[in-house]
């Protein structure tokens, strides 16, 4: 059978549907199963379109493996060919027989289905028909040909096709080189010269809604491991199920697809947790099958395997048994894939995990351990963190502070890790603060006036592996912008004085010369935020006497100027005087600023940016960008090196 995510381009016209999911109820198929040495194997088919005619009992899809489903069989032979198996032979293999598809399907199904004839409760063995041409594999074309042969002998396949399955058994065909084949869902199958129970009960699996049991073989760095980015399907690989090349029950995935195992014994795993599990054939166990979602839409299953009945032929001493199975399983029809616990051997009979053993799928990071096997279950444990995976904490944070509506707000870009980082935990002074999934926080247990305040994030992950930031002490009251002014003396040079050659004249320590950049002769156009660089200030800056007095910040609130990206930070405050020479204007800022404008008016001044450690000159009536400051101190000073004016250092935002 093809997968069903192939079969779209196949599907046929469907009538009388009475409900939406009889729309699903035909597929096509490009592959038949050949029986070769008991082992299935895939072989391509040529498919016409499905038939119509599909129908619904009692709102439940015709194709469904529910009850008792009737069945017909008939033997299509090819010109000139004689029948291979008599009527007793065909219901002994179908219903009737110790061995017969019917009671294995009754067994593996916990008694749901089973089949039956419609005039014959041993099965419904139609007339031969002989078809009019034998050559190639023209397989729908016989089975057409059988319908309208029997239908005018009086036999109807309609009724079968509404509550149960037709078998086409080929004899003599030699165009066909498969063994099986059967529609994916439907309710016809067709047995190339075999009436293998493996077979038969493969074929109506397909018939049900199944599609095959595969392995999934896996490699990293050339070896075999259990999970890997770097995996291969085998379509029959798995030997513990009849949909793969077992002679065995449908594996738990299966047998709760085909609705023969209630949904409430398929626990769905969450959450980190220790289960105890039952055997998949236990009708009394509370849970049959663990599921556990992955990312990928998939989900890894859990199920326990035991010696049971007449046709899950294992026994105490099989491999698989002796552990539990793990699979990969859609929720969707899709094969299911057998994952190899012990994958340094080359078979998956031994696939299952055994106890004391942990394996861990490094691409969901699930983890599996079975802590305990007995006579009453298995008992497991699931770490969905990746069970001793994850031991590597996230990065470090880098967090900075900035003023937010006079509360200090801490922001961080986010911490990588192997996994995901989940939360940030905030400490404040040593103590905790709070705890975040953000990667922001205002602490609205500061103010502006608050003393000096030391803080710490530290990124966490799932699986609890931490990291801390290194420690942030932030000054509150200065975070914003501060501005004070330094005074530097002027520099004194000595007379020179005539003394005669006998008296020796004192050493006089002065400060070496300040160079100074000339006055610029051009006056810098006047902009919007060029206006008075303090409250108070005049125009005329003439004979004033120098003013010693301090310059105070501009703040509460700082002033938003028209270019509407500037925030006013630092400006002379005294009224009158103006920046004169000798003076400096200082200003700090916080690690908000985008860049730094400084404008002088009046006087030569010398503007200078601290970078690395160093004071760097800047032009006078340019930008320093905030980029180029140093990350611990950001400041810019302006220095009046000769004559008086005014001076505004305004912080840009980035608005």
């Amino acid at each position: 059978m093809r997968r069903p995510t192939r079969i779209a381009a196949l599907l046929g016209a469907l009538t009388a549907l009475t409900t939406p999911a009889a729309a699903l109820a035909h597929g096509g198929t490009d592959h038949g199963e050949l029986l070769v040495d008991g082992q299935l194997v895939e072989v391509p088919v040529s498919a016409p379109a499905a038939p119509s005619g599909v129908t619904t009992r009692a709102g439940v899809p015709s194709w469904k493996g529910t009850g008792t489903r009737k069945v017909a069989i008939v033997q299509v032979l090819m010109p000139g060919a004689s029948p291979s198996w008599n009527a007793t032979q065909l219901r002994d293999a179908f219903v009737s027989g110790s061995g017969s598809a019917s009671k294995a399907l009754n067994e593996m199904t916990d008694g749901i289905v089973s089949l039956t004839g419609a005039g014959n409760a041993a099965g419904d063995v139609l007339p031969n028909v002989t078809v009019s041409s034998g050559g190639g594999c023209k397989w729908q074309d016989w089975a057409a040909e059988a319908k309208t042969k029997l239908s005018a002998q009086g036999y109807d396949l309609q009724p079968y096709l509404q509550t149960g399955n037709v078998a086409y058994v080929l004899v003599g065909s030699t165009g066909c080189s498969w063994s099986g084949l059967a529609w994916m869902p439907g309710q016809e199958i067709w047995l190339n010269q075999t009436i293998s129970r493996k077979v038969i009960v493969h074929e109506l699996g397909h018939g049900f809604g199944l599609d095959h049991a595969g392995s999934w073989a896996c490699t990293s760095g050339g070896a075999r491991v259990f999970l890997s980015s770097s995996c291969s399907l085998n379509e029959y690989g798995d030997p513990f199920d009849p949909m793969g090349s077992g002679d065995t029950h449908y594996a738990a995935p299966h047998k709760l697809e085909g609705g023969w195992m209630p949904s409430a014994r398929s626990k769905a795993v969450t959450a980190n947790g220790t289960f105890v599990l039952g055997a998949a054939s236990d009708t009394s166990a509370a849970t049959r099958m663990l599921r556990i979602p992955r990312p990928d839409g998939r989900a890894m299953t859990i199920e326990l395997r035991k010696p049971f009945g007449n046709f899950e032929f294992l026994t105490s001493s099989s491999a698989a048994v002796k552990g539990v199975l793990l699979r990969l399983a859609n929720t969707t029809r899709e094969q299911t894939r057998l994952l190899d616990t012990t994958p340094g051997t080359s078979t998956f009979s031994d696939a299952a995990l055994l106890p004391g053993k942990t394996v861990t799928d490094p691409v969901a990071k699930i983890s599996v351990t079975l802590n305990k096997l007995d006579a009453t279950g298995a008992t497991v444990s699931v770490d969905l963190r990746g069970l001793g995976a994850d031991v590597t904490a996230p990065a470090a944070p880098t967090p900075m502070a900035t003023l937010e509506g006079g509360r200090v707000k801490l922001a961080w870009p986010a911490a990588s890790d192997d996994v995901a980082t989940t939360e940030y935990r905030i400490t404040r002074n040593g103590q905790p603060a709070t705890t975040t999934t953000a990667t922001s926080w205002v602490d609205e247990a500061t103010t502006s006036t608050s003393p000096t305040v030391t803080y710490k994030v530290t990124a966490v992950d799932a699986a609890g592996n931490a990291r801390d930031s290194a420690a942030l002490p932030v000054d509150v009251a200065a975070l914003g912008a501060s501005v004070e002014v330094v005074e530097e003396p002027e520099v004194v040079t000595p007379p020179t004085v005539t003394t005669p050659p006998t008296v020796t004249t004192p050493p006089v320590t002065v400060k070496p010369p300040v160079t100074v950049k000339p006055p610029t002769t051009t006056k810098p156009p006047r902009r919007a935020d060029d206006e008075d660089a303090g409250p108070g200030d005049d125009a005329s800056d003439d004979d004033e006497p120098e003013v010693r007095e301090p310059i105070r910040p501009w703040r509460k609130p700082r002033s938003v100027h028209a270019d509407g990206r500037s925030v006013r930070v630092a400006g002379l405050a005294n009224k009158g005087g103006g920046l004169v020479r000798g003076k400096t204007v200082l200003a700090r800022f916080s690690a908000e600023v985008d860049e730094v404008r400084v404008t002088t008016k009046g006087c030569a001044a010398k503007v200078q940016a601290l970078v690395g450690g160093r004071w760097v000159s800047v032009p006078k009536a340019g930008t320093a960008r905030a980029s180029s400051l140093s990350d611990d101190a950001r400041q810019v000073r302006v220095r009046c090196a000769s004559g008086r004016g005014r001076v505004a250092v305004d912080q840009l935002t980035g608005r």
